[in-house]
C-alpha cells in the first residue's frame, strides 16, 4: 500500500495490524485498523491539497483520559524494565542545579 513512501522518524505512517504486537527491548506495534475492519478514513485540506489520512498516521490515544483531561495525550506500552525506570528517573529529577563553593583568596597558616 505504501511502496515507494519514506517514513518519518516517529515511525509513520504504520501498518494496519489487527492486534497489538509487543516484544522485549522493541517499540510496541499497535493494532491499526484499515477502513473496512471498523478503521476510519478522513479527507482533510493540507497545503492546499486534499489528503486522505487512516489509522495509520493517527497517535496511539486513550480516549478517557482525553474527555476527562480535555487535552491530547500520547499513551504508549512500557514493555521492558529499562522503559519504566527511564520514566521514573524522568519524573523524579530535579530542576537543573549548579553547586559551587566561595573561599578566601588568603591562606592562613
Amino acid at each position: 500500500m505504501y511502496e515507494g513512501w519514506n517514513f518519518c522518524t516517529k515511525r509513520y505512517p504504520s501498518h494496519f495490524l489487527e492486534e497489538t504486537q509487543t516484544v522485549q527491548e522493541v517499540y510496541p506495534l499497535y493494532r491499526r485498523w484499515c477502513s473496512q475492519d471498523e478503521g476510519f478514513t478522513a479527507n482533510i485540506s493540507f497545503r492546499g491539497s486534499e489528503v486522505s489520512v487512516d489509522n495509520t498516521w493517527i497517535l496511539p490515544y486513550c480516549p478517557l483520559l482525553t474527555k476527562i483531561i480535555n487535552a491530547h495525550i500520547n499513551v504508549e506500552y512500557c514493555n521492558s524494565e529499562k522503559s519504566i525506570k527511564y520514566v521514573y528517573k524522568y519524573v523524579s529529577k530535579g530542576s537543573d542545579m549548579a553547586a559551587f563553593e566561595l573561599t578566601s583568596g588568603e591562606i592562613w597558616i
